[in-house]
This record gives C-alpha cells, sequence and structure tokens, in this order.
C-alpha cells in the first residue's frame, strides 16, 4: 500500500481524483505519466 499511498499524494498535488490516480496505478497504462509528474515535483 505504500506505492498507491505514493500516488495518492502525488495525485493530490496535481489535483487528479484519487480513483484516476489509483487507476492509473492499478492498470500502470498510465504510470509513465505519473513518472513524468513526479519528476517535474522532485526534480
Amino acid at each position: 500500500m505504500g506505492e498507491l499511498r505514493w500516488v495518492d499524494d502525488l495525485a493530490n498535488r496535481e489535483g487528479v481524483p484519487h480513483a484516476m490516480s489509483a487507476q492509473a496505478w492499478l492498470d500502470r497504462e498510465d504510470l509513465a505519466t505519473l513518472c513524468r509528474l513526479m519528476a517535474r515535483i522532485h526534480w
């Protein structure tokens, strides 16, 4: 659940609905998008 919490935190910062972030994590289709968002936030 740590990974899902990370996704939720990222989604909250980006203003993405929880269900959308959870679906992206579970499907992994949008994982690259999440990684790009993370890169923009953290680097």
